[in-house]
């Protein structure tokens, strides 16, 4: 293994275990609110070299149409990867998609009481 691919693999973890730590210590100011829902696939393939680009697929995406169109009482919200992805959504009629790096995906990250995600490889 080569030290480009090692910082890479570890530099990844390490970034999301701040992100995590960050977000756990944060979450005990905010409180959780059960009528909001958050959608998202895995944001990328932790050991595999070939990333998918097409984040809006699999059960995620039927779960999240699903919710939408039945007027569930629930807010139902999308986080993409990329924030060109979540314009084109919203362009598409989608409504509440925000990019996980947004300050919105960030706040319904940590009001969410329900995330469903998809480990899709």
């Amino acid at each position: 293994m080569t030290f480009a691919q090692f910082k890479n693999r570890f530099g990844f973890i390490f970034k999301y275990i701040c992100r995590i730590a960050i977000g756990f210590i944060l979450g005990i100011f905010f409180w959780r609110d059960k009528k909001i829902i958050l959608f998202g696939n895995c944001p990328v393939p932790m050991f595999k070299t070939n990333k998918k680009k097409e984040q809006f697929l699999h059960n995620t995406k039927y779960l999240f149409l699903y919710f939408n169109s039945i007027n569930s009482g629930y807010k139902c919200v999308y986080l993409c990867d990329e924030e060109d992805k979540a314009k084109k959504m919203k362009k598409a009629g989608l409504k509440h998609i925000y990019s996980r790096n947004s300050f919105k995906g960030f706040y319904y990250t940590l009001r969410a009481k329900y995330w469903v995600t998809d480990y899709a490889a």
